[in-house]
């Protein structure tokens, strides 16, 4: 993370005093862990695969991201006794929105739900962001494509920023995943310091 946080300049914006605070993520993943990084943050769960009460991940991707974005770095001080190592915005508060499920795999009505929950939701947890670091199957028929499409064109034209992974498919032509192939949000690739090709390894995730 602190490399990370160094090639998008944070500490510039953390000298403005810019932390997150007072800014609502969502994000759309496999769940998330109530860590001692994320304090009391975590203002919102919901489950759309099993329906469950309270966060929780059975698979561990939801919460990796999550710390990404809004992580403490609290444990690491306290109980590793490292540097803090903190999120790109550690104040910001955390809607998790559940739609994979243990694999990391899940389907398009439980993706399409979520969105429809952010969308009501908007204004009462006060959402101005939206991380989906999946992708869609390339098997996903072409209805289900357009609705997931047009799904997250209704949230950025609602005024909350959506961004998307561009998928773990690179760096082939073609190959960025929907929803990341939308015009209107922010889809983020990535590559690896230790090899010369991007994208060739990382978590798979994606929902047909």
């Amino acid at each position: 993370m602190d490399q990370a946080r160094k090639e998008v300049h944070c500490e510039a914006l953390e000298d403005l005093g810019l932390t997150g605070k007072g800014v609502c993520v969502a994000v759309l993943d496999t769940g998330i862990f109530p860590h001692r990084d994320f304090g009391d943050r975590i203002i919102e769960f919901k489950d759309m695969v099993k329906r469950r009460e309270g966060p929780y991940d059975d698979n561990g991707h939801g919460t990796h991201v999550s710390g990404i974005v809004a992580g403490s770095g609290e444990a690491s001080r306290k109980e590793y006794g490292m540097p803090v190592c903190h999120g790109i915005a550690p104040q910001a508060d955390i809607v998790m929105l559940k739609v994979l499920d243990a694999k990391g795999n899940g389907n398009t009505r439980d993706v399409l739900a979520g969105m429809e929950w952010i969308a009501k939701n908007q204004q009462e947890y006060q959402i101005r962001l939206l991380n989906i670091s999946v992708g869609m199957l390339p098997s996903a028929g072409e209805r289900e494509q357009q609705e997931l499409l047009s799904a997250v064109d209704d949230l950025w034209d609602r005024g909350i920023m959506v961004v998307a992974a561009a998928g773990n498919n690179g760096p082939k032509e073609n190959s960025v995943t929907i929803p990341g192939i939308s015009r209107k949000i922010v889809t983020i690739g990535s590559s690896d310091d230790g090899k010369s090709e991007p994208g060739k390894r990382g978590f798979k995730t994606g929902y047909s």
